[in-house]
Parts: structure tokens; C-alpha cells; sequence
């Protein structure tokens, strides 16, 4: 049996012929998911109807990606159908199933769920965390030259490291007299930047998923930050700080928390406003609505749980003068009357400065969703494992990321002797190569190890993994050595972090006699994987078997008097009790 199983209806592709596509993720450079071939299935009106009406012409209450469950003969796994055609009953789509279906991956690192960092003074904090690190802390405040930071108009006095420490404190800003004119001397600026371990457990917790494996455990991985080209800004206007939501009155009433929170902030000055709305409110909690009105014009709406945006209100009379007032009201589904919705506070923030200001005073709030990197945490977990070599499986609650380079020989072998055919499809891999690649260089591997020239061999022949990223140079300004950010494009770099170093805030080079450089990286995390996959040999067979005969895509097999490695398993459904296996393998030397 082979049903897809949405929230109130099923449809079983069994009678479909139905083509199933499996990938080990050992062997790809990105996230692999299970996947069907386009299938066509009739439907009937009772199906039709629970899918929103599909066979109505001017049906719009339907959707076309579903989550649910996928029934494959005695195992359920999840899964999504996407849904491209439907006419005259006849229903065309695909399903892609197994844990990477998960919708975390295509979730932006801005929306997970970061709180709200209160502070008495930015500054005062930053020196309270530099002495600590991660778990203990999920960002720092390292100092990172960039000569080009000021460029920007408003930091022609930067002093070229940002997060600037002298004298046992951080740089602070000020206004001065120059020439009878008050200049705004913005020598620093603020970034907590975020552990990469801490972005990762935000959005494996965010889904209620447990990290594990070789590469969580790995200490020196706790050391790594996330270089970000944000920075923390909030310029001098006189006006009052901003506020968060914290509790208000609830009401239960039918299984419903009621919560209504509202705000005024009073307007006594004209100019144009610049309002900073942050919200990261828990799934569990629905958001109704959430709205800013200038007096009684409403200028923002949103019903979304995740908002990260700066609004700019014009007041440009005394006429426009009054309130802003911010509204949100939050709703929670519960049976349990005393299970409340509680404090928000580290849920939301809205801040206020003129959008002409012109010094940079630091906030006093701030969440990590604002120097979050403009990515999907799908993309950003896919250059980790791409940097490091990493299996990552999902399974349930948990998620593994293991080196591939410590345990890809660690596998159960599946005796498939009995379903040798005549003359598999062979393909011979020694004359081929990898080519590892970052933003600044690469490195070239054959079947023996680095090679330094292309020559003699055809580009198709050529495997290039880009990994993306890059771990920042340490380099030297004003007698101070620490991470260099280099002129490209790269929008994904990292540094070290070990905590003060003749107290300073500073990276340094190597933690536990690792640089991650891209030889380093080469040598401990991919030399034996390429080596096996360039002194391999692919197979390709294809049979037929009964569907209580499994293949498991993350073990080996033996065939052909070889051991090998699963690379892609296919298989087709002819009839109610029989698979059409086509499979490929790499063979271990």
C-alpha cells in the first residue's frame, strides 16, 4: 500500500505505478530529499471537496503543498504533496517524504526564535559576556577590522574595528565641536555576533529537535562565530526609549485565551519617525492582530508571529501630532484554563529615533534576528555540511551531524548476491576530480591526493564543491591582531573566539591546534571520503523484487563480490505486491 495521508482525506497512489526516488545524503552537497516522479490520479467528488473544491473553476480555498503522513507498505514517514495540475477529476502531482520534508529548513534565520536582550547600556553588557562563551552565551562581542566600514555616511570618524575595545572598555560615541558645527563622531559600532552552535540549537529547538552526533560534540565547534555584516543602531533624537509588551488581563472562554495589549506613545515633535517592530511570538500562540495607527490612520497590520521591520511615519504639523498606538492581540487553543499566555516580553520590542539622526548611541534592546545573515536555515545548515563534510539525518526528534570522514565505513552490509543480474553498468571514477572552493581559494584533489593542474582532464569530469563560506584572517591594526574582513562578496564568513587574550576581545587564529584553514580542512574532514570516491567504481542494476524486501539507502551492499556504498536507490511500483528496483552504488577500494 502506498497512501498519502492528509489532515481529512487520503489518497492512495498504490494503483498509480507510482516511481519513488531515494538519495543518500553521504554523496550530495546539498539537503536530499525523498522524492516521487510526477504521478496522475483520478479522484473522486468527496476527495475533490475535502482539497478545497478542485473541480470548481472559481475555487480559491485550496492549497497546493500539504503536509501529512506517507504510508510506504508497513512505514509512515512524513511527507508533502504538491499539487501542479488538476482537470476533468484527474489530480497530477508529486510527493517528496522523510524528516527534511521538515518546514524548518525553508524558515528564515531572522524568524527563529531569538528573545529580547534588555540592557541598562549596551556597552556595560558587551563587557559582561566577553569573559563568557558558548553555551553559557549564544553571541559575543569579539572586535573585527573593516577598513571600508566607513564609507558609510555616517561613520566618516569610524576608527576601522567594530565592537572597538580600549583601555578596558568599549569605544563610545559622541557628539563634538567642529568649526562651530556639532559633528556626530560615530568611532564605533556594536555587533553581537552569534555562535554558530547557537544558531543551530535555536532552530533545531524551535522544532523540539534534540542535536547529536560527532559534530555537536566536537568542543572546539562551541568556538566558532558567524561574522555579520549588521550592526546595532539606534541614533540620538531625544526621544523617549522604545518598550515591549510584557503581560495584560487574559480570558479563557471555550477553549480560548483571550490576551489584548495596547500602547500609546505620545508625539510632541515633528519629523519623520522611525519605528523598529520586532516580534517573535511562540507557535503555540496565534497573532489575531498586530497594528500601528498615527492617530487614527493605520500605517502597519500583520498577523504574522515573526516580524522584523522598521516603519517611517511622517509628522509633518502640529496637526499630525497625537499618538502612535500599537495593538496586538494574541489568542492560545487550550483545554486548561489556568494554561495562560503570560509574559511577552521577551517576544517583542518596538524602538523610536528620528530617521535623521545622525549619532549612533547603541540601543538598549536588541535581539540576534536583527544581524542575522539573509538566508533560510536550510541554506545555512547546507554550507556547514558542505565546510565540514557532515551526514545529517533527521530522525523524529532528533538530528545527527556526524563527520562523514569518522564513520562512513561504519555500515551493515545487505547480502544481495541473490539478486545479481548479467553485466550491471559499470562506471569507472580514478580519472576523475574534486575541486573544494571557497570565496578566496581552492584545492584540487585526485585519486592520490592534491594535485596542482587540471591538465588532461575534461570539465565534466570535474566535481566542485562550493562551500561557501570562509574563516576570516587574522590580521593586525594598531598593534591589535584579530579577524579581517577581506574585500569580496562572500556573505558567509567565520572567526575564533577563545575568550580574552591579554584582555582583549579579540580572535584569534587556532583553538586546540585548529585553524580551519582549507588544507586543515581538507586533511581531517574530506582526504579519505574523496579518496574512496575517486578510487570507486559505479554501479547500476535494476530488478525486480517483492515489496517485503528492503533497501535501506544508508547501508552497504554486497554484489558482484564487491562491497559498496548505497548511492540512489529507485523503485517503481508494478502491482500491488512487487517493487522495480534501479540502484546505484560506488564500490569501497
Amino acid at each position: 500500500m502506498i497512501v498519502f495521508y492528509g489532515d481529512n482525506f487520503e489518497l492512495n497512489l498504490t494503483d498509480t505505478k507510482i516511481t519513488l526516488n531515494e538519495e543518500n545524503p553521504l554523496f550530495y552537497n546539498y539537503f536530499v530529499k525523498n522524492y516521487s516522479w510526477p504521478f496522475s490520479k483520478k479522484v473522486d467528488d468527496e476527495t475533490s471537496k475535502k482539497l478545497g473544491f478542485l473541480d470548481l473553476e472559481n475555487s480559491a480555498n485550496y492549497k497546493t503543498k500539504i503536509y501529512g503522513k506517507l504510508l510506504l507498505d508497513n512505514s509512515f514517514d512524513v511527507a508533502y504533496l504538491i499539487l501542479t495540475d488538476y482537470h476533468n477529476g484527474i489530480l497530477q502531482g508529486a510527493i517528496y517524504y522523510g524528516e527534511v520534508a521538515i518546514e524548518l529548513l525553508d524558515k528564515p534565520l531572522k524568524d527563529l526564535s531569538f528573545p529580547v536582550v534588555k540592557t541598562t547600556t549596551l556597552i556595560a553588557h558587551a563587557k559582561e559576556v566577553i569573559a563568557k562563551s558558548y553555551p553559557e552565551v549564544n553571541y559575543n562581542f569579539p572586535m573585527v577590522i573593516d577598513d571600508n566600514f566607513s564609507s558609510n555616511s555616517k561613520y566618516e570618524k569610524f576608527e576601522g574595528i567594530i565592537n572597538n575595545y580600549v583601555n578596558d572598555n568599549f569605544v563610545t560615541n559622541s557628539n563634538q565641536t567642529v568649526e562651530g558645527e556639532i559633528v556626530a563622531f560615530n568611532k564605533n559600532v556594536m555587533t553581537p555576533f552569534p555562535y554558530l552552535m547557537g544558531i543551530l540549537k535555536a532552530g533545531f529547538d524551535s522544532v523540539n529537535m534534540v542535536m547529536q552526533g560527532s559534530f555537536v560534540s566536537d568542543k572546539v565547534n562551541e568556538k566558532i562565530l558567524l561574522f555579520t555584516d549588521k550592526h546595532l543602531e539606534k541614533f540620538y533624537s531625544g526621544l523617549p526609549d522604545g518598550f515591549q509588551f510584557t503581560t495584560t488581563g487574559e480570558v479563557w472562554e471555550n477553549g480560548v485565551v483571550t490576551a489584548d495589549f495596547v500602547k500609546y506613545y505620545a508625539i510632541s515633535q515633528q519629523g519623520s519617525y522611525k519605528v523598529q517592530l520586532y516580534l517573535n511570538i511562540p507557535p503555540e500562540l496565534k497573532v489575531i492582530e498586530y497594528t500601528v495607527k498615527h492617530n487614527t490612520n493605520v500605517v502597519f497590520a500583520s498577523k504574522s508571529n515573526t516580524i522584523n521591520e522598521a516603519i517611517i511615519i511622517n509628522v509633518k504639523s502640529d496637526e499630525d501630532l497625537g499618538n502612535f498606538i500599537f495593538t496586538l492581540k494574541l489568542r492560545k487553543f487550550t483545554s486548561n484554563p489556568s494554561d495562560g499566555i503570560g509574559n511577552i516580553e521577551n517576544y517583542n520590542n518596538v524602538d523610536f529615533s528620528f530617521s535623521d539622526g545622525q549619532l549612533n548611541i547603541f540601543p538598549t534592546s536588541f535581539s540576534l534576528s536583527e544581524v542575522m545573515p539573509d538566508m533560510t536555515f536550510g541554506k545555512f545548515l547546507n554550507k556547514i555540511k558542505n565546510w565540514l563534510n557532515l551526514e545529517i539525518t533527521f530522525d523524529n526528534n532528533l538530528v545527527s551531524l556526524n563527520y562523514i570522514e569518522d564513520k562512513f565505513l561504519d555500515v551493515e552490509f545487505k547480502d544481495e548476491r541473490h539478486l545479481e543480474i548479467p553485466k550491471p553498468y559499470r562506471t569507472f571514477n580514478q580519472n576523475k576530480l574534486y575541486k573544494l572552493v571557497t570565496s578566496n581559494t581552492n584545492l584540487t584533489i585526485g585519486n592520490s591526493g592534491v594535485v596542482t593542474t587540471t591538465e588532461g582532464f575534461r570539465e565534466e569530469d570535474i566535481t566542485t564543491i562550493d562551500m561557501g563560506l570562509e574563516v576570516m584572517p587574522v590580521q593586525a591594526k594598531d598593534a591589535v591582531f584579530t579577524a579581517y574582513k577581506n574585500e569580496d562578496t562572500n556573505d558567509f564568513k567565520l572567526f575564533l573566539y577563545d575568550g580574552l587574550q591579554s584582555g582583549l576581545p579579540v580572535a584569534v587564529e587556532s583553538v586546540a591546534d585548529r585553524n580551519y584553514s582549507l588544507n586543515e580542512v581538507y586533511n581531517r574532514y574530506w582526504k579519505n571520503w574523496l579518496f574512496f570516491r575517486l578510487n570507486s567504481e559505479t554501479y547500476k542494476d535494476k530488478f525486480k523484487v517483492h515489496f517485503l524486501e528492503q533497501f535501506n539507502k544508508s547501508m552497504g551492499r554486497m554484489k558482484y563480490n564487491k562491497k559498496h556504498l548505497y548511492k540512489k536507490i529507485k523503485k517503481r511500483r508494478v502491482d500491488e505486491n512487487e517493487w522495480e528496483y534501479e540502484i546505484e552504488s560506488e564500490t569501497l577500494p
